[in-house]
C-alpha cells in the first residue's frame, strides 16, 4: 500500500473533490440574529428583522446537512449572526455529528456559559472559534455595541479552553 504525507494526501483529496465538484468544507450561516451591533457587520441592523423572517428552520438545515454528507462533505462550520441564537442550533449540530461531519462553531462567545460549553461538548462540537473585534474592554464594547460583553467573551474563552 502506498503511503502519502499529509500535504500530498490533502492535495490529492482536494483535486479529486474539485474534479467531482464535492464540497469538502461548507460554512452555513444559520441566522442573521445577533446580540452584537458591530458597525462592520455585513447585515445592517435595519435589515436584520426582514432577513430573519426568511431564515430556514432547523429541520431544513438538517436536510441540507444530510445532503452535503451524502455528497462527500467532511467538515461543516456554523456561523451567523450569532449561531447560538438559532432556534434548534443544538439539534442541527448533533445531526451534523450523526452524519459523520467534523463540526466548527464560529461565535462571538458572549452566550457561552458553563451549561452551553457542556452542551457543545456533549453535542460533539469539534472546534469553536470566537471572534475578537478588539483586545481592550473599552474598544471591544465600543465595536460590538454591547455592554458587559468583554467579560462574557473572556469567560467563554476560558470555558472552551477547559
Amino acid at each position: 500500500m502506498k503511503t502519502l504525507d499529509c500535504a500530498s494526501f490533502r492535495a490529492k483529496l482536494s483535486g479529486l473533490a474539485r474534479r467531482r465538484r464535492i464540497p469538502l468544507r461548507v460554512m452555513l450561516e444559520l441566522t442573521y440574529n445577533c446580540n452584537f451591533n458591530c458597525p462592520h457587520c455585513y447585515v445592517p441592523n435595519s435589515h436584520k428583522l426582514s432577513y430573519r423572517k426568511r431564515e430556514l428552520p432547523a429541520a431544513r438545515w438538517r436536510e441540507i446537512i444530510s445532503q452535503l454528507a451524502e455528497e462527500g462533505c467532511l467538515q461543516i462550520g456554523f456561523t451567523g449572526g450569532e449561531p447560538l441564537l438559532k432556534k434548534g442550533f443544538f439539534s442541527i449540530l448533533r445531526h451534523a455529528k450523526r452524519c459523520g461531519l467534523e463540526t466548527y462553531l464560529y461565535t462571538n462567545g458572549s452566550l457561552i456559559d458553563s451549561q452551553t460549553a457542556r452542551q457543545l461538548r456533549r453535542a460533539g462540537c469539534d472546534k469553536a472559534d470566537i471572534t475578537i473585534p478588539a483586545i481592550g474592554k473599552s474598544a471591544f464594547e465600543k465595536v460590538t455595541g454591547a455592554a458587559s460583553c468583554h467579560q462574557r467573551f473572556l469567560r467563554a474563552a476560558a470555558l472552551l479552553k477547559k
